[in-house]
């Protein structure tokens, strides 16, 4: 990527985001969460029976919603490493190990997050996909947060 390089500043709000948004997540931080995006967001959840498309950020708050309804959920993002940066425009990828817990059932997934950015006010999150390393557990869980994914931005 030729153009300006990320200074250590860039690269450390990078790692901030990457790891935020999670976090964010778990703790129902939904504000908080919704800070880390940019307008529009590419995301492709295919390798776990999700959907690649783009999303506003007006249509997060639903889906983020309508993906919680675990007792319990832990992601844990690890490994943080910035692919390529210059100018506007940064990639990272990290691991992922994941687990929700629902009526005493769990569903566990290990994976990498490939996440774009975009430098606005500050970098924000414009592309996030999701490939697996290894799930097992209670994979109808998984379905159900596809299926509450889909349903709510139709």
């Amino acid at each position: 990527m030729p153009g300006v390089a990320l200074s250590i500043e860039d690269k450390f709000e990078i790692m901030e985001a990457v790891n935020r948004f999670s976090l964010h997540a778990d703790l129902g931080e939904w504000e908080q969460r919704l800070e880390l995006y940019d307008d529009e967001i590419a995301f492709d959840y295919t390798a776990i029976g999700g959907e690649a498309r783009i999303v506003s950020k007006s249509q997060l708050l639903p889906r983020w919603r309508a993906q919680s309804f675990f007792d319990a959920a832990q992601h844990l993002i690890g490994n943080v490493h910035i692919l390529s940066g210059a100018d506007d425009r940064a990639e990272a990828r990290a691991y992922v190990h994941c687990v929700q817990i629902k009526n005493g059932r769990s569903w566990r997934a290990m994976g990498i997050y490939l996440i774009a950015l975009r430098r606005t006010d500050h970098w924000r999150i414009c592309g996030q996909k999701y490939t697996v390393i290894h799930e097992d557990g209670d994979l109808s869980l998984r379905e159900e947060v596809m299926r509450r994914t889909k349903d709510a931005t139709k």
